[in-house]
């Protein structure tokens, strides 16, 4: 076996692992940032999005960006 197969089994093993822990979780938040970068573009675009997720089927998706701000949110039937 090479190193880059071991690696590949040892990133495989560990992602599985780490799979399986977050589906045992009822619910996760977190802050999703994203940076939009073009040529024509005096600086980046960054916007931050506040991600709140609960089993089996409510989310909410909360923009922290007064200009590009939008929220969803589904409460488990709309």
């Amino acid at each position: 076996m090479s190193v880059d197969q071991a690696t590949s089994y040892e990133a495989q093993a560990l992602l599985t692992k780490v799979t399986g822990y977050y589906k045992t979780l009822p619910g996760a938040t977190f802050t999703n940032t994203t940076r939009m970068s073009a040529a024509d573009m005096p600086e980046p675009m960054v916007q931050a999005v506040d991600v709140a997720i609960a089993k089996p089927n409510h989310f909410a998706l909360r923009s922290n960006d007064d200009v590009m701000s939008s929220n969803v949110v589904c409460n488990g039937s709309s």
